[in-house]
């Protein structure tokens, strides 16, 4: 795979991959119609919120290359590896970190941010509602994430489900809303037809590689120095590629591990 693996350097790249899922409270009844209680919080929280895994379908779309309808709700954050072959001298290992977006776990979500390299943030197209936590979550980052030069890090925007009849985006107003709070770019995907996660994926790869801070400041305890740093055996198979992916701008080889936090 490589003419000399001596020379191949190992990335370790932390993405958060995060979205809001509202936490609600609703008035649980029995099959009867008859009300049996108030349902507030986690149990509400998780009942709802397997309507709109948007985070965790990309994940493992990426990851494991297959679509589920359902997944079990990530309360606090999860999250998976998946090895990339990037050029003939790079190797990525990419963390994808699913934080949750439910409001009492905010308190939370910035435990889940250190070495944090560049970040998702994901709406769901056919509720547009979930448009209204971008922001909420843009601030969020910025005010918490920062680079070694003390410069945001990379965000990228993903309009999911962009596969669904019915549903649109203004390419237009997408466009200028990254522009206008400095956000890397956007893309519609969708994770049950694979569409456009793997550029999304190598554009906000290339977006971290591009933002290299200098050797002088790189120093213990950054994220660029743990990127670098040699990494501990892991039982991860890197897998060969389809022979027509080589040289196109793809990974040509990947492994997957799945991992759970909390």
């Amino acid at each position: 795979m490589y003419e000399d693996a001596d020379d191949v350097q190992e990335y370790n790249f932390k993405v958060l991959v995060v979205g809001e899922v509202s936490t609600i409270t609703f008035t649980p009844r029995n099959s009867e119609g008859s009300m049996i209680g108030q349902c507030e919080g986690m149990e509400c929280a998780a009942q709802f919120s397997r309507h709109s895994l948007t985070r965790t379908s990309i994940i493992r779309r990426y990851t494991q290359g297959h679509f589920l309808t359902s997944y079990t709700p990530t309360l606090g954050a999860d999250f998976a590896l998946k090895v990339v072959d990037w050029d003939l001298k790079s190797k990525i290992h990419l963390q994808l970190w699913d934080v949750a977006g439910h409001e009492r776990y905010g308190h939370m979500t910035r435990v889940y941010y250190k070495y944090a390299m560049a970040a998702f943030i994901v709406y769901d197209l056919s509720r547009p509602d979930t448009w209204n936590a971008v922001l909420k979550w843009y601030n969020d980052l910025m005010q918490n994430v920062l680079t070694e030069d003390e410069e945001p890090i990379p965000i990228v925007l993903l309009a999911n489900k962009c596969d669904m009849n019915g549903v649109g985006y203004d390419k237009s107003y997408l466009t200028t809303f990254c522009d206008e709070h400095g956000l890397e770019g956007w893309f519609p995907v969708s994770a049950k037809t694979n569409g456009n996660i793997d550029d999304a994926m190598n554009f906000v790869i290339s977006a971290i590689l591009s933002k290299r801070p200098q050797k002088e400041r790189i120093r213990p305890g950054t994220p660029w120095y743990r990127a670098e740093s040699p990494l501990p055996a892991s039982p991860v198979t890197v897998l060969p590629a389809e022979n027509g992916d080589i040289g196109k701008g793809i990974p040509r080889s990947t492994a997957v591990e799945r991992k759970t936090c909390c």
